[in-house]
């Protein structure tokens, strides 16, 4: 049975196309960091990958691993708050609303029946509900629906607080209806990115589907798991936006046809990062369609192609 095994490992190490030498063995546990020369060598979900040692005797034995990667850890600890009154003064409405038990919170996200807003929001915390303390100030809050675009950016993010009344304040005239609060602590360990400078990016507008779109080549495949767009504009914008990579290309007798899935949408706007996160994929070519409908087309800097780290265990 033993040589049977051996003769195993050895037939399995001959069907694989490509191999590299892992130097240094000389503990019992390894880390290994995958090199981007591996990527175009692999399945897109990392199955394939082996690990063979082999004896002074020429015995080989498959060794067992965990497959890593840098991705940021996220851990969202979410309590309903109760709401305690509705109040308004000449300028604007109060909301105050207490939660159970002294927990640490920093991040509120609201639901408003209202679709289409633009408010500049104040968030104040109190343990008496005599003295309270402001905690975010001017914070924007902006819902946009129409047949062009459905967008809401209605989420309070603020540094780590600890009170047991909570009371958020919104200028103007009409009440603003919420249909759910939600109180969090989100805790994040930061994920490490690799930057990936393309080789290529082209970018052309297409007049009839009022879009501009983006092809990003990069050098060769690699995982990729992020894409930042730098816009420059002096004005707010909410632009549609769809991210697809190119999965499979095939010849035809009119020429080469090409397959693009896609990986996430979003909205591309004035208010954020503009870095889109989706699951890491190995691929070479980006395609980015922005909706600019009757607008005119956005001044775009540059792009940022990101990537997690591997590694096996």
């Amino acid at each position: 049975m033993f040589l049977f095994a051996c003769n195993l490992g050895y037939g399995q190490m001959d069907a694989y196309q490509y191999k590299k030498e892992i130097k240094g063995v000389t503990e019992q546990w390894h880390k290994v960091v995958l090199t981007d020369d591996i990527f175009s060598k692999i399945s897109p979900d990392f199955k394939d990958l082996r690990i063979f040692g082999i004896s002074g005797k020429s015995d080989t034995l498959e060794v067992p691993y965990l497959l890593n990667s840098s991705q940021e850890k996220i851990v969202n600890k979410e309590i309903e708050p109760q709401i305690l009154n509705v109040s308004k003064d000449r300028n604007g409405y109060y909301f105050t609303f207490e939660i159970s038990g002294a927990e640490v919170v920093n991040q509120i996200n609201l639901n408003f029946s209202q679709k289409n807003f633009d408010w500049l929001v104040r968030l104040e915390g109190s343990q008496d509900q005599l003295n309270w303390f402001t905690l975010a100030d001017q914070y924007r809050m902006v819902s946009v629906k129409n047949e062009l675009t459905d967008f809401q950016f209605t989420q309070l993010v603020f540094p780590n607080a600890k009170y047991r009344f909570y009371r958020i304040y919104i200028p103007g005239e009409l009440k603003p209806e919420i249909t759910r609060i939600s109180i969090s602590k989100r805790e994040t360990s930061k994920g490490i990115f690799k930057r990936y400078p393309p080789r290529r990016v082209e970018q052309k507008q297409l007049k009839k589907e009022k879009q501009t779109e983006m092809m990003i080549e990069m050098e060769r495949p690699v995982p990729v798991s992020a894409l930042k767009i730098a816009v420059q504009e002096g004005f707010d914008f909410y632009r549609p936006l769809t991210i697809q990579y190119l999965a499979d290309s095939f010849k035809t007798e009119t020429g080469w046809k090409y397959n693009y899935r896609t990986l996430t949408t979003g909205i591309l706007n004035s208010m954020d990062t503009n870095a889109f996160v989706f699951g890491s994929v190995i691929l070479q070519r980006l395609k980015v369609g922005i909706d600019n409908q009757d607008n005119q087309p956005l001044n775009i800097e540059g792009v940022e192609v990101l990537g997690y780290y591997f590694e096996l265990v």
